[in-house]
C-alpha cells in the first residue's frame, strides 16, 4: 500500500495518530465533509488535583506564603516506593527567617495508614526540608512539625 486510505473509520484515526493529523474545525474536499476533533491527550487526569480539605488549606496558605505549588514534587523513599506531599511552599522576601522548603501534608478525620508513615519516612530521609502534618479539629487548623 503506497498511500493512507483516507475512507476510514474515527476509531482507526485515533489509533494512527501519525497517520491521519487532527486539527480542531471542519474540512470540505468535493462532496463530503468531515468533522475532525481533537483525540484525548493521552494520560492526563481528569480528576481534581485537590480534594475539599485541601483546597481550605490552600485558602490558608496563600495568605501565608507566596509560592505554593500542590503536589508538585514527587521523592523516592525507597526503591519503586514515591512521597508526593499535598503543597510544597517556597518562602521568599520577607516571608520568614526559615527560608528552607517546606512540605505539606492534610489529613482528614479518616486518615488511615500509609500517608502518615511515609510522611515520616520522607522527613527522615529529607532532612533540609521542613515536614508539616495538617488537619482540621473542630474548624480549628492543627499543625505538627515531624522531626527527621
Amino acid at each position: 500500500m503506497k498511500e493512507v486510505p483516507q475512507q476510514v473509520s474515527e476509531s482507526v484515526r485515533r489509533r494512527n495518530p501519525h497517520l491521519y493529523s487532527y486539527s480542531t474545525g471542519i474540512t470540505h474536499t468535493g462532496e463530503e465533509i468531515t468533522i475532525i476533533t481533537k483525540p484525548k491527550r493521552i494520560r492526563q487526569s481528569t480528576k481534581p488535583l485537590m480534594n475539599k480539605l485541601e483546597q481550605e488549606w490552600f485558602e490558608v496558605l496563600k495568605h501565608r506564603f507566596k509560592i505554593i505549588v500542590p503536589q508538585g514534587l514527587r521523592f523516592m523513599l525507597a526503591n519503586g516506593t514515591w512521597y508526593k506531599p499535598d503543597f510544597m511552599v517556597w518562602p521568599v522576601g520577607f516571608e520568614s527567617q526559615d527560608t528552607r522548603l517546606r512540605a505539606f501534608e492534610c489529613k482528614g478525620p479518616h486518615a488511615f495508614r500509609g500517608g502518615k508513615e511515609n510522611l515520616k519516612i520522607a522527613a527522615h530521609q529529607y532532612p533540609q526540608i521542613v515536614w508539616t502534618l495538617v488537619w482540621k479539629v473542630d474548624g480549628q487548623w492543627q499543625e505538627q512539625t515531624i522531626f527527621p
